[in-house]
């Protein structure tokens, strides 16, 4: 049997409700980002602001501004884009991912469907699969399905609080068989860009990321107040 899988990014597009009831269709795409440095540094994933035209990128929730993208890993999807304003907190990112493990327990924090809209993050936990992709791809990490559309390029966070990758798509594994060409599905997971690469695509722009080495569990409500001082609902 021959193994392959698919992948589906999660930025989500919707159309502009005042100028869809004049006629006129124009729509938006928007995500998730979280700040990694004191000085209005963001990041997010590619595929969210990859159709942005300039000047119109728009953050909201921890604060409230427009953003300009300064870098981008079209292979890695990811997003550096600059608010040109204070970050009222940053994640941190964990040291090393050797202390992640499979069946931690991990939450996501973000902007789905038309929560950015409303002004209001949504929670989800999840737990570990693997420290890689679904065919041992080191540039992912992989944990149990919660993402839905505009959860891209949030924070993946584990129970201390910390960030131990950036929030990326979904997956399929499939099971083809090279008589009949039939494929059957044998697993689906959410996979999040590991820290490694997220960690190299900030040293190569120069970005000032903290870093922890904490691993005290705290409750979810306080991972949830810490963590919403620094997410963002990316819009374009």
């Amino acid at each position: 049997m021959k193994i392959l899988f698919s992948i589906a990014l999660l930025c989500a597009v919707a159309a502009n409700s005042a100028l869809a009831q004049s006629g006129e269709r124009v729509f938006y795409s928007s995500g998730t980002g979280f700040f990694v440095s004191p000085y209005g540094q963001i990041i997010t994933n590619e595929h969210v602001v990859r159709n942005c035209l300039p000047d119109t990128i728009t953050v909201h929730g921890a604060v409230e501004g427009t953003a300009r993208v300064t870098a981008t890993d079209k292979n890695y999807d990811l997003a550096l884009l600059n608010a040109n304003l204070n970050s009222p907190s940053t994640g941190k990112l964990l040291m090393t991912q050797r202390s992640i493990q499979p069946e931690d327990k991990v939450m996501v924090m973000g902007y789905p469907l038309d929560s950015g809209e409303k002004g209001q993050y949504q929670i989800a936990l999840s737990k570990v699969i693997q420290t890689g992709g679904p065919q041992g791809e080191p540039n992912w990490l992989q944990f149990t399905p919660v993402l839905q559309r505009g959860n891209s390029g949030g924070p993946l966070l584990d129970s201390s609080g910390n960030v131990i990758g950036v929030v990326s798509g979904k997956t399929e594994l499939f099971e083809v068989d090279p008589r009949t060409k039939q494929q059957r599905s044998i697993g689906q997971s959410d996979v999040a860009i590991a820290l490694p690469i997220l960690k190299e695509f900030l040293e190569r722009n120069d970005v000032r990321f903290q870093q922890t080495e904490s691993l005290v569990t705290r409750s979810d409500s306080l991972i949830e107040t810490e963590a919403r001082r620094f997410i963002l609902y990316i819009r374009c």
